[in-house]
């Protein structure tokens, strides 16, 4: 990792999702969406060491207070973390990604204090950290891409510069996105594709996703 570059890592929460009203998968609830918070937490954290020299930011836009955090869930989550919560979930009960470019928005200007960003969805299983290790060992813009569509960003994990994350919330209209029913990982891959931004990819984020009503899905 460079040594003066500084690092920001995102772990972006949905700990109280409203049903689901527009494009997206469903929407998990109770006992079980709070058991995968534990385990993705758990097992995103015994990688604790490769990231003592970030800053870490947890978000959320469906609670107002960590009270409203589950305690077990609390316990998982690293002391120094600056917690940012919003009950504003407008957007993101129709769309999914349209809730995250709206919330990374309202933290564009933290966001520009740092020179990389790690993206983190921590309901998600980690299963190792190769992709993360490949960009520690030389920080780029990192991404994995959906097997089924090369030109389709997965965005449950990627690693990115920050002016090049803020550039595209910035200039994303988020209630067109909205109401085209436009997916973030189409929407981002064809702003990098537009504005040549480089990239590079890995074959795998090295963690397990629970899509609602599905069986869980490798990546």
């Amino acid at each position: 990792m460079h040594q003066n570059s500084k690092m920001l890592l995102i772990l972006s929460c949905a700990f109280n999702p409203p049903p689901l009203k527009g494009y997206g998968t469903g929407r998990l609830s109770g006992e079980e969406r709070i058991r995968q918070y534990i385990t993705g937490f758990e097992t995103f954290f015994d990688g604790h060491e490769r990231f003592k020299e970030f800053d870490i930011i947890l978000t959320d836009n469906t609670i107002l207070e960590i009270d409203e955090i589950d305690t077990r869930i609390l316990s998982k989550i690293p002391k120094d973390t600056k917690i940012f919560l919003t009950r504003n979930n407008q957007l993101g009960s129709l769309n999914n990604g349209s809730g995250l470019i709206f919330t990374l928005n309202c933290l564009c200007e933290k966001i520009k204090e740092y020179d990389w960003v790690i993206y983190h969805e921590p309901r998600q299983k980690t299963r190792h950290f190769n992709f993360i290790d490949s960009f520690l060992l030389n920080p780029r813009n990192l991404f994995t891409t959906s097997k089924e569509n090369c030109n389709q960003f997965n965005t449950g994990l990627f690693c990115i510069r920050s002016e090049n994350l803020t550039s595209y919330c910035l200039s994303t209209d988020v209630v067109e996105m909205t109401m085209k029913s436009i997916s973030i990982e189409d929407h981002m891959f064809l702003f990098f594709d537009k504005e040549k931004i480089p990239f590079d990819t890995e074959k795998e984020m090295g963690i397990t996703w629970y899509p609602f009503g599905l069986p869980s899905i490798d990546f």
